[in-house]
């Protein structure tokens, strides 16, 4: 979808994260998304990481120009993160390296961190106040619905991923366990923190890819559930040579 010219305004803007190298997930989204038309697509990174595609789900975002920040096997891969990593994921990101084109490479070297897009929506990976953390409480959705009013004041909208669990907060509660097509309504002037869900690891108990769609007009957030050939998306994985738990997980969401 290509982007409109910056002085238009966006009605709807597809929001989608996690992709996670699982390439029959996102070729669903994608298909999703050639239906429903948004006037753009952004995505919150870890398009690598896990899944035995990396490079074909790369070069689907880099023809798509679809603007992405850095997630945290993005940094991973770039030895921009220091914490530990199992073992299983080690080995996902020496695999990715080793499938990476040159200009692939290029292109997730050059991913922000954080991106305040079009002066309007707050993209982040883990949250407003830091790229790895987990924002998966509702002490941690207060705390950065206070740092997006303090730091981003008049931006109503940060969308981040991470914890692979959709998901609409704001200081009038939590909207969760989204696993199937559901839209919710969105309050004008109102500060959201909203998680679109994984596209290729899911972890919220529905193993079905997820993403959502804003609508300015409408005033709502529409998230989609959409099946997969997730056998094959798993197949690949255990000939890929990469560990079985994470071709496991898939089955279940979890």
């Amino acid at each position: 979808h290509p982007a409109p010219p910056r002085g238009e305004p966006i009605v709807k803007l597809a929001v989608i994260a996690d992709i996670h190298a699982n390439l029959e997930a996102l070729q669903a989204v994608m298909a999703h998304l050639d239906a429903e038309k948004p006037d753009e697509t952004v995505c919150l990174g870890d398009v690598i990481g896990y899944g035995a595609s990396p490079a074909q789900c790369v070069e689907i975002l880099m023809k798509r120009k679809i603007p992405t920040i850095h997630g945290n096997h993005e940094r991973m891969l770039l030895d921009l993160t220091k914490s530990e990593v199992r073992k299983e994921t080690a080995e996902a990101i020496s695999y990715t390296l080793e499938t990476l084109g040159a200009d692939q490479l290029k292109w997730i070297q050059a991913m922000p961190t954080l991106l305040l897009h079009r002066s309007e929506f707050l993209l982040v990976h883990g949250s407003p106040r830091d790229p790895d953390e987990y924002c998966n409480s509702a002490e941690k959705y207060s705390a950065n619905l206070k740092k997006m009013r303090a730091t981003y004041g008049g931006i109503e909208f940060c969308f981040f991923g991470h914890t692979h669990f959709p998901l609409v907060a704001s200081r009038d509660g939590i909207e969760e366990t989204i696993h199937e097509h559901r839209t919710i309504r969105l309050r004008p002037r109102e500060v959201y923190l909203i998680n679109p869900g994984s596209v290729g690891q899911p972890r919220d108990g529905c193993w079905k890819a997820s993403y959502g769609i804003y609508d300015s007009e409408a005033s709502e957030m529409r998230f989609y559930r959409l099946e997969y050939d997730v056998e094959t998306a798993k197949k690949r994985i255990k000939d890929a040579g990469l560990s079985s738990k994470l071709a496991a997980r898939l089955t279940y969401g979890k």
